[in-house]
């Protein structure tokens, strides 16, 4: 059996890293591999790093820890004790390394290394909090640290089309031979396909997110006022919002069920998601900034339409008017055409089905296995 170290930022076995990716990915990896797994946070030197950086940022001086070279020289001394415990022979030994960069500067170059990520620095610099407002010295930094992860790779596995697109734009890199490659996630919840919707005086809609502004929550809010005014019978929104200024409330017509952020670690979280996928007629998604949101994954396993924009890989992701409508504006023709295909029992029950088919054939752990193991 062949040996694949996996090192990534956080520990790969969690549910709460990455969404639960990385451990579905470990899980998948073990199918065929002996897997060993080494995670920064584990590492004393890095743990120091991260507290230092915190205080700098709590002082006013935005420094990215995530992509430095500091990380990656700490990182390289268990990267190598590592790698001697495990007594391995290099040729039948791959590192794979999961949505980490830094931990990769200093990978031995005789050993086959295999990047996994759904995004390249430019796609999350001034987009995401923690990659905000950085000096200039480590705004060039990352930029220098990802490119060299990308460049070091013997093969990059990029989870979307749109995350590939910006990496032969932004970085002054040119594919060749399979080094870059696009192979989608899966999902990482237990399912089971329900191909048909609620009861037709009701329209229900699931918003499965975190961060309320940058994923569009007050535009789903907008957005069921709409719906309501189209609607004969009672909108209900369910929503997960980081913001304790939403409040869930309720009219004649608009029920807005707002729920704090879950922990995938707790034993309930499945079961919560899979009951609010279940009674969901629409997974809703109006995102302001995303790359490939693993909820169209799950979506689609539980046979629901998504209702999003065009922004990221969502646009590749959700067919439009097959398994869910993209688009920008969110106005009252979407919000006719979501009610048209609600109250038709058997275009509903087709575009359904049509997600479902996405999930079985393409948006799963096992469908990204056999691809990815050949690249290993």
């Amino acid at each position: 059996m062949r040996t694949v170290l996996l090192i990534s930022s956080r520990s790969p076995e969690s549910p709460d890293t990455w969404s639960g990716i990385t451990a579905s990915i470990t899980k998948q990896l073990r199918f065929e591999f002996d897997v060993h797994l080494l995670s920064a946070d584990t590492i004393f030197s890095i743990r120091m790093l991260s507290r230092v950086t915190s205080i700098l940022r709590r002082l006013g001086i935005r420094y990215n820890e995530d992509h430095s070279v500091l990380r990656g020289v700490l990182f390289r001394f268990s990267l190598l004790k590592k790698l001697r415990e495990m007594r391995t022979n290099n040729a039948t030994t791959t590192i794979v390394s999961v949505a980490s960069v830094s931990e990769t500067l200093f990978i031995p170059r005789n050993y086959r290394h295999v990047l996994i990520t759904d995004a390249v620095f430019s796609m999350i610099h001034n987009q995401y909090s923690r990659y905000s407002g950085l000096n200039w010295i480590s705004t060039k930094e990352s930029y220098w640290v990802d490119e060299q992860a990308l460049r070091r790779a013997d093969q990059v596995i990029f989870s979307s089309s749109y995350a590939l697109e910006r990496c032969l734009t932004d970085y002054s890199i040119k594919q060749h031979d399979e080094h870059l490659k696009v192979v989608s996630f899966g999902y990482n919840l237990p399912s089971t396909a329900t191909n048909a919707p609620t009861t037709p005086k009701e329209l229900r809609l699931f918003f499965p997110s975190v961060d309320w502004y940058r994923k569009g929550g007050d535009i789903a809010i907008s957005f069921c006022n709409l719906l309501s005014n189209e609607f004969d019978g009672q909108v209900h929104l369910t929503a997960i919002s980081n913001d304790p200024n939403i409040q869930s409330f309720s009219t004649d017509r608009l029920t807005i069920e707002i729920h704090p952020p879950l922990r995938r670690s707790d034993p309930k979280t499945d079961f919560l998601l899979s009951e609010w996928y279940t009674k969901a007629d629409f997974i809703i998604l109006p995102v302001r900034n995303d790359i490939a949101p693993i909820a169209v994954a799950e979506s689609y396993a539980f046979g629901k339409p998504v209702l999003t924009t065009p922004v990221g890989n969502l646009e590749y992701m959700v067919h439009d008017e097959k398994s869910g409508f993209v688009d920008p504006r969110f106005d009252e023709t979407l919000a006719r055409k979501v009610v048209a295909v609600k109250n038709d029992v058997e275009g509903y029950l087709k575009m359904s089905e049509y997600c479902t088919q996405l999930s079985l054939t393409e948006f799963n752990w096992e469908a990204w296995f056999e691809q990815v193991k050949t690249l290993i």
